[in-house]
């Protein structure tokens, strides 16, 4: 799948929460076919809540968000470190062959994305802007 079509996926207030990540350590890279790499640490200092407030984020740690690119059609492999997606959006992912399994267990999320939809964490969508503004994909 295409960075834009997980995007797509995603809800609004991913998306909207995404605004406030912090991507820091932001490298990129080539892998061995030549295709580019990129990796940064996320986090989120504050966030939007359900009623669309923005509050102080919980959540204090930091991620490791990557984006892959896998071919010349600019399909990707995505992966976080964050429980969102480890425990929403992995599994769902890996099934797509948009994502390895590597942080969560394997199992389908039955309680958390049941339908087993593809889609983006908030950490992933930011650091996708990013790629969008550094290098227009």
């Amino acid at each position: 799948m295409k960075l834009d079509a997980l995007l797509a996926k995603s809800n609004k207030l991913r998306k909207l929460n995404a605004t406030l990540v912090k991507v820091v350590g932001y490298k990129t890279g080539r892998d061995k076919a030549g295709f580019a790499t990129v990796v940064a640490k996320t986090y989120t200092p504050s966030e939007y809540n359900v009623h669309g407030i923005k509050v102080a984020s919980r959540d204090k740690n930091k991620y490791v968000s990557s984006v892959k690119f896998i071919d010349s059609k600019l399909n990707v492999k995505v992966s976080c470190s964050c429980p969102d997606y480890c425990f929403r959006w992995e599994v769902a992912n890996h099934y797509q062959k948009a994502s390895d399994i590597i942080y969560s267990n394997g199992e389908p999320p039955t309680e958390t994305n049941a339908e087993l939809r593809p889609g983006l964490c908030k950490h992933l969508i930011a650091l996708r802007t990013l790629i969008k503004e550094k290098h227009g994909v």
